[in-house]
């Protein structure tokens, strides 16, 4: 009988300590998931992409046709001639929109023939700066050989936007500059086109006021608009 409790308690004890070894292993087999998911693997790789400045241009600028079949000298010497068109009489000269070149890389070409749009286009990127002058110069008979001549000074219409000033005369001045711009879309500045529409009639017909007006006789009179884009803030045209 004495034997009989004791081999049963030794089958008790040795089955104790063998739940206890497995027990024991199975928590740490626990352990170890648990860490593993608290410290991932990790790498660090790089995106990357290269982009190169544009360019600063003048893609377009107007020309301006003033008075109509009904004009008369009393008309220029009482009156400002208002806007009627874009067009100007081509048979007598050929300017082309010539562009002698830009201040970016120095190229020549053409401006676009679009009469109707001043533009400037700006993709150098963020913190560039430019400013574009107008001038216009001494009036010429045309049609005659005679000494015909005439100063001018042109008010552009009230519905043309994005413009510095609303006068082109015989002194360059700012007509167009990027102060103006940063006001109006400053997240863009760096990277865009500016345009201003002279399209006429209507309220953005520019006007024409004449002065110095030197042995006038009857014909056609014209004068060129010299367009002047140049990098960077500026107040006033450098000399030549």
């Amino acid at each position: 009988m004495k034997q009989t409790k004791f081999a049963l308690l030794a089958a008790v004890t040795l089955a104790s300590a063998t739940l206890i070894n497995v027990a024991g292993v199975q928590a740490a087999t626990v352990s170890d998931k648990v860490a593993t998911k608290a410290t991932p693997a990790k790498a660090t790789t790089t995106a990357e992409f290269t982009v190169k400045a544009g360019q600063l241009t003048l893609d377009a600028a107007p020309d301006f046709h003033f008075g109509n079949d009904d004009t008369t000298i009393n008309n220029l010497k009482n009156d400002d001639l208002l806007q009627t068109s874009n067009n100007v009489d081509s048979t007598h000269h050929n300017d082309g929109h010539a562009q002698t070149a830009t201040p970016a890389d120095g190229t020549q070409g053409n401006i676009d023939k679009d009469v109707n749009m001043l533009q400037v286009s700006d993709y150098r990127g963020a913190g560039s700066e430019w400013t574009l002058f107008a001038q216009l110069g001494e009036f010429k008979n045309i049609d005659t050989k005679s000494e015909g001549t005439a100063t001018g000074v042109i008010t552009i219409g009230k519905g043309v936007d994005n413009l510095t000033n609303t006068t082109i005369g015989k002194d360059a001045q700012v007509i167009m500059n990027t102060a103006k711009t940063l006001k109006n879309t400053p997240e863009k500045l760096g990277a865009q086109t500016t345009t201003a529409d002279f399209s006429a009639p209507g309220d953005k017909a520019s006007s024409l006021k004449l002065s110095e007006l030197k042995s006038i006789v009857a014909g056609t009179y014209q004068a060129p608009i010299t367009w002047t884009l140049m990098d960077g803030a500026q107040t006033t045209l450098p000399t030549a």
